[in-house]
């Protein structure tokens, strides 16, 4: 299969990750997956040090170390400049293609697709989503990163400067994004390109193209093939604390925008 105006790409910066597999052999690996099946137009690892292996159909750019708390800035400045092609598949090295087959020309039709993902309190409740398994076209990038640059000093005055990268896009600046044409995928294309710890349909592990952090309840879940709403339920209590901490930021957010818009008319 030729997915011709998709780049496959990853960025190791640091090595704090706290997930076991999180070191750049793991990225270097999942970057090489499914060669024989998925044709793309390139792969691309960006990377602080070498992997124990190269693989011949990856491309590997240095980078300088980032700090954890840096990454998500880091990557919102530059993922504009490290892709060519007019779409790039973002992944971290606990998201996978899964399901090679059920590769859609469909998810091209939004500039931001990723596992749909709890916001609790949000204004999108459950929506498409997560950041670690993503395909994100050239507009998005290059629209978010102007958004932000707009905004960064006012999200890191509402007190949580290390906000993760998609936290900010797909809910504190989406309403922006959505202002000015980006599209994100609705719930049903969200959860057919990717499924994480939360799924909510019982056919997500199965059909989904991708996975991304899998939990131990979920892999319990994918053996057994049942949906279990408790789960979901209790998965989003551990979430309720930071949900409403981050909706008051949404509200702030919105309230910057509309703000600057009356007083740029």
């Amino acid at each position: 299969m030729t997915i011709n105006d998709v780049t496959y790409l990853s960025v190791y910066g640091n090595d704090l990750g706290k997930k076991k597999n999180s070191d750049i052999d793991s990225i270097s690996r999942l970057a090489n997956a499914d060669n024989a099946i998925l044709d793309f137009a390139k792969r691309r690892v960006f990377t602080h040090k070498a992997p124990s292996t190269f693989y011949n159909n990856v491309e590997y750019i240095q980078i300088p170390e980032i700090a954890y708390e840096d990454f998500s800035e880091f990557v919102i400045l530059y993922y504009p400049e490290m892709f060519d092609s007019e779409f790039m598949l973002n992944f971290h090295c606990d998201g996978f293609i899964a399901n090679p087959d059920s590769w859609t020309d469909i998810f091209l039709r939004y500039d931001y697709v990723g596992a749909p993902f709890d916001a609790g309190g949000y204004q999108h409740q459950i929506c498409s989503g997560n950041g670690g398994f993503s395909l994100r076209s050239k507009k998005f990038c290059t629209e978010f990163k102007n958004v932000y640059l707009q905004s960064r000093n006012y999200l890191k005055s509402l007190g949580n400067p290390n906000e993760p990268e998609d936290i900010i896009s797909c809910y504190l600046l989406r309403e922006e994004l959505e202002k000015r044409g980006v599209k994100f995928a609705p719930f049903e294309v969200a959860s057919l390109f990717c499924t994480e710890h939360l799924a909510y349909t019982d056919r997500d592990f199965y059909k989904s193209f991708g996975i991304h952090e899998i939990s131990p309840a979920s892999k319990k879940r994918v053996k057994e093939n049942i949906f279990n709403k408790e789960h979901v339920k209790y998965a989003c209590r551990n979430h309720r604390k930071t949900t409403q901490a981050r909706r008051k930021i949404q509200k702030k957010i919105f309230s910057f925008w509309n703000f600057k818009e009356k007083n740029s008319s």
